[in-house]
């Protein structure tokens, strides 16, 4: 390109709104200086040949240090995840570590999933196909952390640094910080995203992830740091700087979960063997933990044989390996089929969140939403009179449905804690304070709605292990009697009222995403929502104001964006993603036990009602975004961009109206 022809390009991206100017300037100085781990030649072409909202939206900030780390796409420029990303992060998270850690030798743990950048959606397509950064993968991201990590004096450990396949579980670092006394971790993965996507997300030395204030600080160490220029050269002097970590520490996290299992699931033992169960990864770590716990607490495993390791995710329905989404596992459904399974358990790629599906009497199989799933062990754990009745601390968030209240109610010497802010991160944030205490709780499970369980003090994070050998166990026993874990869930309700609960989203990508998720949130708060349903919103909460005390930092202003909307039997709680381009809603009905015998009629009756309920309220915060969605659209999958959701809307109506027009 001419000299005159990028001033041009330059210009034509600096007209677009919603972050134009920001990107042409950054895009100008990087073009002006060489960027540590950017390809001169690339990074033109990239000038030259990518569409202007591409160029706008990977120019336009840095990605933001959200919960705990960056999440995004791969690509080129400041808002993608990519190795210049990596590289500010580690060497941001060291310079945090000399700050406040109290030790100068320093460990960190590294992990990663299974995921690949491949470029699926073809964004990149007029890069090439010898692009640089296709066939990324989170292995050779967190390699390449390592020796950044050494760079700056830090040792690190990760699982088999030989193995170009090897991975981690996010909840067996967890438990590997701890364990090993590291000074805190580094989790290179995007949980439940499509391919194309990554992450960074660093871990405290307890083995979770920072809050309030400590996010803030660990951000703005971040974005202050200035890569040496020299740094690929230093970097190149560090090959396979990352040490083994010990097969014993392995050994332990698995042990810590078949051991409570021999307490526990006692009376399933017997019949266990003889049970089959599907049991997927979606292609992720979920076999080093899920898998290993439950063949270990002798349970029948069945791994659909397409759903091994596998960084494409190729055999999971939309490349969306997340069990909160129904219709994702229908493959491993398919599966269950030819082993004779009526069970199928599965995790996302990071192996934190556990997703169940179970066949039902009537052949038709289920799908538990991740509130159904935390009643059930809530009460199998606390309230079941033929469970292990434990006493203890249960924990969740002010999104989880609040069957969790009614099930505590049920137990005996349970300390209920359900008003946190919203992300597992804080759950573990409220174990370190009692450890810091020395009150650390029995704990008899914390829940968050978006599949998220843990059921013991060893760890800092939510772990698909915890709550999958507790289902398994269920299921047998409940097999044994003729009945499913459908039932069991009914009569959970048969003891605290029937609830109901929906997890929603709108997808809103980039620049102009960004500004219309705030643009919602700022409709709500100036006009807020009147009716959930028939019913008259009752009573409203704005945690940005409620229950604070003082000034807001960043990080606690971000987590604090939630909204609260009630009604006699409906809770409506919203609030901007703080990893995704997402606009998130929880929906849930509640209301107090009926008469005996009759939860599940009563479930049936209600479901249709509250399901129409909640699509009114996504359409509500649709039109507030600017998107009139018909029916039809309204039920597309939420992986989904809006963007996308509209475009086939329109061309629904067209054809709509083209038959409407030939029929006359």
């Amino acid at each position: 390109m001419t000299h005159s022809g990028l001033i041009r390009r330059l210009e034509e991206i600096a007209s677009q709104p919603s972050g134009g100017a920001a990107a042409a300037d950054t895009l100008r100085a990087w073009l002006g200086a060489s960027q540590p781990f950017v390809r001169a030649g690339e990074l033109t072409r990239f000038a030259e040949l990518a569409p202007v909202g591409l160029i706008v939206d990977s120019f336009r900030i840095d990605i933001p240090f959200g919960t705990g780390g960056r999440r995004g796409r791969v690509g080129i420029g400041p808002n993608r995840i990519n190795p210049r990303t990596l590289a500010l992060t580690v060497a941001g998270h060291c310079e945090f570590l000399r700050k406040t850690a109290d030790r100068d030798d320093l460990l960190v743990v590294v992990a990663n999933d299974t995921r690949v950048f491949t470029d699926i959606n073809r964004l990149h397509s007029f890069m090439g196909p010898d692009w640089s950064l296709l066939g990324t993968s989170s292995r050779s991201l967190a390699r390449l952390a390592c020796q950044i990590y050494a760079v700056y004096g830090v040792e690190t450990l990760m699982t088999a640094p030989g193995d170009d396949d090897g991975y981690m579980p996010t909840p067996e670092l967890s438990f590997a910080i701890r364990d090993l006394g590291a000074a805190g971790g580094l989790n290179v993965s995007a949980s439940h995203n499509h391919p194309d996507d990554n992450g960074l997300k660093v871990y405290t030395p307890t083995g979770g992830q920072y809050c309030p204030p400590d996010d803030a600080n660990l951000s703005a160490t971040v974005e202050q740091v200035v890569l040496d220029p020299q740094i690929e050269t230093l970097v190149a002097g560090h090959a396979g700087a990352a040490a083994p970590i010990s097969p014993a520490v392995h050994r332990r996290y698995i042990s810590m979960y078949t051991s409570r299992a021999d307490a526990l699931c006692s009376a399933s033992a017997t019949v266990a063997p003889q049970v089959p169960i599907v049991y997927t990864p979606l292609c992720g770590t979920g076999l080093a933990n899920v898998g290993e716990t439950l063949t270990g607490a002798g349970f029948q495993l069945h791994v659909p044989p397409d759903q091994y390791p596998d960084g494409s995710f190729a055999p999971i329905p939309l490349r969306s390996p997340n069990p909160e989404i129904p219709g994702v596992t229908d493959p491993a459904i398919d599966f269950a089929a030819t082993v004779g399974a009526e069970l199928v358990l599965s995790t996302d790629p990071d192996a934190d969140r556990l997703g169940v599906e179970v066949r039902l009497s009537s052949g038709e199989w289920r799908h538990l939403t991740g509130n159904q799933i935390g009643a059930i062990l809530g009460y199998f754990l606390a309230a079941d009179p033929d469970g292990p009745g434990l006493s203890g601390s249960m924990i969740t968030t002010v999104a989880t449905s609040r069957v969790l209240r009614a099930v505590a109610a049920l137990g005996s010497g349970i300390d209920l804690t359900d008003d946190l802010m919203i992300g597992f991160k804080f759950i573990g944030q409220l174990l370190d304070n009692a450890e810091s205490e020395g009150a650390l709780p029995d704990l008899v499970l914390a829940s968050e709605e978006s599949h998220g369980y843990l059921t013991t003090t060893d760890l800092r994070d939510k772990d698909g292990a915890s709550g999958a050998y507790l289902i398994a166990h269920l299921h047998v026993l409940m097999r044994g009697s003729g009945r499913t874990l459908w039932d069991y869930l009914m009569n959970v309700f048969e003891a605290t009222g029937v609830h109901i609960e929906y997890g929603r989203s709108l997808v809103l990508l980039g620049a102009e995403g960004a500004d219309t998720i705030k643009a919602v949130m700022r409709s709500l708060r100036d006009v807020p929502m009147e009716r959930v349903g028939s019913e008259p919103v009752v009573s409203r909460r704005d945690f940005l104001v409620d229950g604070t005390t003082g000034p807001l930092s960043g990080g606690e202003r971000a987590s604090r964006d939630v909204l609260e909307f009630a009604s006699e039997h409906y809770r409506v709680v919203v609030r901007p993603s703080g990893t995704e381009a997402k606009l998130k809603y929880y929906f849930d009905y509640a209301e107090p036990p009926g008469p005996r015998g009759l939860a599940a009629s009563r479930f049936a009756e209600l479901e249709p009602l509250v399901r129409a309920d909640c699509s009114a309220v996504y359409a509500d915060l649709a039109r507030r975004a600017g998107y009139e969605l018909s029916a039809a659209a309204l039920d597309l999958p939420d992986v989904l961009p809006m963007q996308e959701k509209a475009a086939r809307d329109q061309v629904g109506r067209g054809r709509a109206g083209h038959d409407e027009a030939g029929q006359t």
